[in-house]
């Protein structure tokens, strides 16, 4: 019957098939008040129990599987028949488990943004040519890869690197007029070209500034943006235009505000209960976004993911999007970064 149930797993019953051989090979010692390694299978009473503790019989699994238990030197082990209706009842109770348990992706860890995403970022977000984080210290990576989470650490380093770095950036992306007088189209920068239509009247100023922030915002943060969020940078321009400085001044500190931030600097999916299965939730529109650009194109989201997302679309354009993006140069990005790794 071995054979039979070997083949067929989804026949095997622990009860009758499997309990009687773990009492007969392993309870010596995992049994019968028995703790060797920290293991007791004497506690497991039917298949659902098996299920609730996966991480141990993963274990189990693994080590039968490969001769490990019982151990070589013990002369009442399973024969090959008995050892294949183990290995085969254990893979199968899991599998099953694993394809009809109720979902558990648990906590999710804030990801800062690794240098190859910071400086695609900053390529999409800020038009400018140049790859600040090569002045970064180098990613910690973690299973060969460098953009896991729980790894990406913030030291007080990369920390001044960030805000020197956002300074810079700036810098580059928009050119200030010399005291008293107008920016001439030829010193405009793409960056410029793209948010503002210039000249810009005086009276015209922070109307200009408040339909710049709240996009340029939206797009740094890969999300919606709050009115409080809009307002707190909406009052470091204003900081910089009555301590004397121009209109671009006062964009130049709301940029580099934006590109210090938690929220650009880091990839957040925040949950009110992560460590409760009960309450898992589906990620968001925005969230997905982030989750395909990063891992297609190692950057954020373009205006199109952002749209369909604020219009809660993207789920259902799924398929086209990602086709899309891939025959999109920027998923090179996904050969030489996650591939290559």
């Amino acid at each position: 019957m071995a054979r039979i149930y070997a083949v067929e797993p989804a026949k095997v019953d622990f009860e009758k098939d499997i309990l009687p051989l773990l009492e007969d090979n392993c309870f010596r010692c995992h049994g019968d008040g028995k703790e060797k390694g920290g293991l007791t299978l004497d506690k497991f009473k039917a298949g659902p129990s098996v299920q609730r503790n996966y991480k141990t019989w993963e274990e189990i699994f693994s080590k039968v599987r490969t001769g490990v238990m019982p151990p070589k030197e013990r002369k009442q082990r399973p024969d090959k028949d008995e050892q294949a209706l183990i290995i085969g009842w254990i893979r199968h109770a899991l599998d099953d488990f694993y394809s009809n348990a109720p979902p558990d992706p648990g906590r999710v860890t804030a990801r800062r943004l690794n240098r190859s995403e910071y400086n695609n970022v900053i390529r999409d977000l800020m038009l400018v040519d140049f790859r600040p984080a090569k002045d970064f210290p180098p990613d910690d990576s973690g299973y060969g890869f460098d953009n896991i989470g729980d790894v990406l650490s913030m030291s007080p380093l990369l920390m001044e690197k960030y805000l020197v770095a956002a300074e810079k950036i700036a810098d580059q992306a928009i050119s200030v007029p010399v005291r008293g007088q107008l920016l001439e189209k030829d010193q405009l920068t793409e960056f410029q070209r793209k948010y503002f239509r210039y000249p810009i009247a005086p009276n015209m100023r922070r109307r200009t500034a408040e339909g710049f922030v709240r996009p340029f915002m939206r797009r740094a943060y890969r999300r919606e943006v709050t009115n409080d969020e809009v307002g707190r940078v909406m009052r470091l321009a204003k900081v910089a235009v009555d301590n004397g400085g121009s209109f671009e001044d006062g964009i130049r500190l709301t940029v580099q505000a934006v590109l210090i931030s938690p929220h650009f600097l880091f990839r957040w999916e925040l949950d009110g209960a992560p460590d409760n299965p009960n309450l898992i939730r589906s990620l968001n529109e925005f969230e997905l976004a982030s989750r395909l650009s990063f891992f297609l194109w190692s950057s954020m989201p373009d205006d199109r993911l952002l749209e369909l997302a604020g219009n809660a679309q993207l789920r259902k354009n799924l398929n086209q999007e990602v086709m899309r993006m891939l025959s999109d140069a920027k998923a090179k990005a996904l050969i030489g970064n996650f591939a290559g790794q």
